[in-house]
């Protein structure tokens, strides 16, 4: 039996998912040893990409004919706005607060250009493939930091944040509807939704890795 296509992807994207694990906001969170400035950029540069991500996941909700995942995706676009605002009241108070004026960094606007310009185009198969990235490494990079953080860790609550029984469920279910939409593709189409995994993946280890 051949391996299905989010397998393939998988697989060929591993490096990244590497990458991520050595980037420094990792490791920094794992130890307990980021700096406020930089758990402060992070922050910052999370909540405008929450704001692109909510948007965008609206826009996927429009294009899935399956009422189920029709409202998955409204509900992870609701829960969006919510982190984005919990992200504001209550882990940047910690640290002074965020900016007034945030600023968004290029690695920031490049990666939300990537998936919005994918998502605007209105193919279901691609844009389930470009935002995939997001999903499967968020929650991944939180099950190996709940495993590996150290104790005791002043970011303990905020790793805690990244994975949860209802996150995998979700993350599941997206790479399920994603298979089944490339099994139901023409070999063209999976080839862009490789592409768009790929660079999307490029880009979540970019936007991982430009915290200093």
């Amino acid at each position: 039996m051949n391996p299905c296509w989010s397998e393939c992807i998988f697989q060929k994207c591993k490096p990244q998912f590497e990458l991520m694990l050595n980037s420094r906001l990792i490791k920094g969170l794992v130890n307990g040893e980021l700096s406020d400035s930089s758990f402060k950029h992070f922050l910052e540069q999370d909540t405008i990409y929450l704001h692109a991500y909510a948007n965008n996941l609206l826009h996927i909700a429009k294009m899935i004919p399956s009422k189920e995942h029709k409202e998955m995706f409204l509900q992870l676009s609701r829960e969006g706005i919510l982190a984005e605002k919990e992200i504001e009241e209550k882990y940047a108070k910690r640290i002074g607060g965020l900016s007034p004026y945030i600023i968004p960094s290029k690695t920031t606007i490049e990666y939300i250009e990537l998936e919005t310009n994918i998502i605007q185009q209105n193919n279901a198969a691609t844009s389930l493939a470009v935002i995939l990235p997001c999903f499967k490494y968020y929650n991944d990079l939180g099950k190996y930091m709940i495993k590996n953080a150290s104790h005791p860790n002043k970011y303990e609550e905020w790793i805690t944040t990244y994975t949860s029984s209802t996150m995998d469920r979700v993350v599941e279910s997206i790479i399920q509807l994603a298979n089944h939409v490339a099994e139901e593709s023409s070999s063209e189409t999976r080839e862009e939704m490789d592409v768009c995994f790929y660079h999307a993946a490029i880009g979540e280890t970019k936007f991982i890795n430009q915290i200093r």
